[in-house]
């Protein structure tokens, strides 16, 4: 007997009526627009919009986010790509409403997906199978990444007077995702009081970073980031670098020469293509604004200004760096540019000398191998980042309560793949943590290695 909101019935909201996909275990409802996205501008909410015609054919996912290829299968991608997905057991009670877990992807905030991947990586459906003894909703969404997220140029900061910065889209459109989420989940069962947000590698840093933003309070309740590479100088820059990157972006386009306004219209309309070749495959640098992003997240706890009442589970695994399997005979001077590269050029000669990166070898044979001392620093710099929120977050708020938590994930041989010692078997690297907490198929690979994790 079918449930009464089964698929074919559809389900009456305050948006209208929405008919989504029914599966063995779930409804899923896919493709819900939660906002619209002009070129480098702030997301206009969809969360009060009612569905055209007062009714949506909720079973296809929308496009993705415009994203370089970077070896992952991603379906359609179009600038309009700020869609959300709602997966839902098939009985559900608006008397008895379930905890809502909203999955934010990774992919170095420069690629991914809520719907990548073949067979598709972020199932929500997966975690509602295994989860019947405490059922809840699951919502992945898709935000802007890589240049349509990072752009920060002095006339977008001045074109607006009601928004007077620019740059951090991707958290932007976050935000407006949660806002829709916390209007409308209701309707689906959900619990806008119990929203959770999980993520992992830059996903599990995004979280992270939420709590420091404008306008992020009481739009969620939990965090669980998983090897987040938190704190990191790799991942957040000041306005007088982000501007200066920009500008080296905007002079390999052809619009320098233009007027102010025309000068924006000509970079909103230059072809996706030619902006995603002149960004390139650099990490998404977060711009510590001084408006929106005040400060990253340690010092935001320690200044008081991040959400005191989230709870928190962070952590990261034993193994977080992935060069060491990709690259196991990396020469010193790859050794070097890596390092320099997750630390900085200020405090990366410091590490080089102490642990005589330019001596280091290549050989398989050699106790001071490369790959074995890069390892080892990269480990320890992205644990340092984690334990520094951690403690900080501990030590401000006198979090006694337990609801901060920390983990350290080692592997089984159930979780790590069984490749060759040189590609990290039985290693718990970066990602290694994915099929823990989202329930899924077995991942093949270096990606499995590096996000054992997450099991969807």
């Amino acid at each position: 007997m079918m449930p009464s909101n089964n698929a074919y019935d559809g389900l009456e909201t305050r948006k209208g009526r929405i008919y989504g996909r029914q599966t063995e275990h779930s409804i899923e409802y896919l493709g819900i627009q939660y906002a619209t996205a002009n070129r480098w501008q702030p997301p206009m909410d969809l969360a009060s919009e009612l569905f055209s015609n007062r009714s949506l054919e909720a079973t296809s996912f929308g496009p993705c986010c415009p994203q370089r290829d970077t070896g992952i299968y991603i379906p359609k991608q179009d600038e309009q790509c700020l869609y959300l997905n709602i997966f839902t057991p098939f009985k559900i009670s608006h008397e008895s409403l379930l905890p809502v877990l909203v999955w934010v992807h990774g992919g170095g905030l420069i690629s991914g997906c809520s719907t990548q991947s073949i067979p598709l990586l972020y199932n929500g459906t997966n975690i509602i199978r295994h989860s019947l003894q405490q059922p809840v909703i699951i919502v992945t969404i898709n935000y802007r990444l890589g240049i349509f997220a990072e752009m920060y140029l002095t006339e977008l900061i001045e074109e607006n007077f009601e928004w007077p910065t620019a740059g951090n889209y991707n958290y932007l459109d976050i935000l407006s995702a949660l806002r829709w989420i916390n209007r409308n989940i209701h309707d689906y069962g959900g619990d806008p009081n119990n929203i959770l947000l999980f993520g992992e590698s830059s996903g599990g840093r995004t979280v992270v970073d939420m709590g420091a933003l404008k306008g992020s309070s009481n739009l969620y309740h939990h965090i669980i980031s998983q090897s987040g590479a938190l704190a990191t100088s790799l991942f957040y820059s000041n306005m007088s670098f982000a501007l200066q990157k920009s500008n080296e972006i905007v002079e390999q386009l052809n619009c320098s020469s233009h007027e102010s306004a025309s000068f924006l219209t000509c970079l909103r309309n230059t072809d996706i293509n030619d902006l995603l070749m002149v960004y390139g495959n650099r990490p998404l640098k977060s711009v510590i604004d001084g408006y929106f992003f005040s400060y990253y997240p340690s010092l935001a706890i320690q200044c008081g200004t991040y959400n005191q009442n989230i709870n928190m589970i962070m952590g990261a695994n034993k193994y977080e760096e992935p060069y060491y399997p990709i690259y196991p005979d990396m020469n010193s001077e790859f050794a070097i540019f890596i390092i320099t590269e997750v630390l900085g050029r200020n405090r990366a000669p410091t590490v080089i000398n102490y642990f005589e990166l330019n001596n280091c070898s290549s050989s398989v044979n050699d106790t001071n191998r490369c790959c074995d001392i890069t390892r080892f620093i990269i480990n320890a710099f992205i644990s340092c980042g984690f334990h520094r929120v951690y403690n900080n977050i501990y030590l401000k708020y006198d979090r006694e309560d337990h609801n901060l938590f920390w983990y350290n994930m080692d592997c089984n041989s159930g979780i790590c793949p069984k490749l060759s010692k040189e590609e990290g078997a039985g290693l718990c690297l970066h990602q290694s943590c994915r099929p823990v907490l989202v329930p899924g198929r077995h991942l093949a690979g270096h990606q499995a290695v590096h996000q054992a994790s997450l099991k969807f």
